[in-house]
This record gives structure tokens, sequence and C-alpha cells, in this order.
């Protein structure tokens, strides 16, 4: 069964991978720098490369349509900003994952694509800690989660009540919360 919301579920993967891909790079690099067999050393980076690019697709696409449930509540330019961030972070995944598999050419052509594959890499964690930030935003100082959220039945009570109403009594007179007949606070 999938999670509800999927966005935030899915949007961990490609920035994770990207924090691994350069690191994964430069490894891969130095291995061929001391003999390996180019070919062999970066198909790591590649397949690497193309699960950022696959995940950054996912949860673009999850995020879209969990985008249209917290429209409503949250600050609209926010909210954008967020968008056109994941839809760079995706862009550019998919820049990274074209110069890293052209690593994979004969000769000096590969040779100035894997270092180059590992800058970009380095620029797209930069894009996606962007993204990232934009939705924790999102999340934290606009509310996005609460979009979500069940209600909790408490939504009714007046906190700021002069009277001698309780959220105990709320809670008993609707069958949740076993009545004790008395206001005071058990001891623990």
């Amino acid at each position: 069964m999938l999670p509800e919301p999927l966005h935030p579920a899915l949007v961990h993967l490609p920035l994770a991978w990207s924090v691994l891909l350069p690191l994964v790079m430069a490894v891969a690099l130095l291995a061929i720098r001391r003999g390996a067999d180019p070919r062999q050393r970066w198909r790591f980076p590649v397949v690497l490369a193309a699960a950022v690019t696959l995940s950054a697709w996912a949860a673009v696409q999850a995020g879209e349509a969990d985008g249209e449930r917290i429209e409503e509540r949250v600050d609209a330019a926010a909210l954008e900003e967020h968008e056109e961030a994941g839809e760079r972070f995706l862009f550019l995944s998919v820049v990274v994952l074209v110069i890293t598999a052209a690593g994979f050419l004969p000769a000096s052509a590969g040779a100035v694509a894997r270092p180059a594959g590992g800058v970009a890499a380095v620029l797209l964690l930069g894009a996606g800690l962007l993204a990232g930030h934009a939705g924790g935003e999102l999340v934290y100082e606009h509310g996005a989660a609460a979009a979500h959220a069940e209600p909790t039945g408490l939504q009714d009570v007046d906190r700021d009540s002069d009277d001698e109403h309780t959220d105990e009594d709320t809670l008993a007179s609707r069958g949740s919360v076993p009545s004790t007949g008395s206001r005071e606070t058990p001891s623990r």
C-alpha cells in the first residue's frame, strides 16, 4: 500500500541519492585515475544518476498530485517556488545523467565528460537542497501538512472560554474518554 501523501515519501530518494552521487563519482574517478577500466568503474555513477532522475520524476509527479490538495491552504508564491525548484532539479538531473552517460564515450570525450559529470552532480545537489528547503518552508512555515491531517474532533472546543467546561468533559460527552466524575487531574 502506498503512503498518503505520496510526495513527502518519494522526495527523499532523489535528495539522498544526489548527496551520494558526487561521492560515488569521486571514488570512480579516483579508481580510473589509478588505472581501473573506465567502463567498469563508471557504470556505478551512471546507474545512480539514472536513479536520481527516475526518482525525481516520480517525486515531481506525486508533488503535482499533492499540490492540488494544498494549493488553497498555502501561500501561492511559496508553492510555486517549490514546484519550480522541483522541476529545475528534475531538469538538471536529466542533464547530469546525459553528461554522466557521456563518460562511457571512448578516449578524450569520455575523459572530459566524467569530471564534468562530477561538477554537474555538485550543482544538482545544490538544486536539490534549494528544492528541499522550499518544501520544508511549505510544511513548517505555511502549514502544508495540515491539508493532509485527520480531524481530531476537538476543533469546536473553545480553549479561551471562561466557563468550567474542560476538554475532558467534551471528550467524555462524545464517548471518547470515560468520565471520571471529577474535574481534578489524576496524579501520576
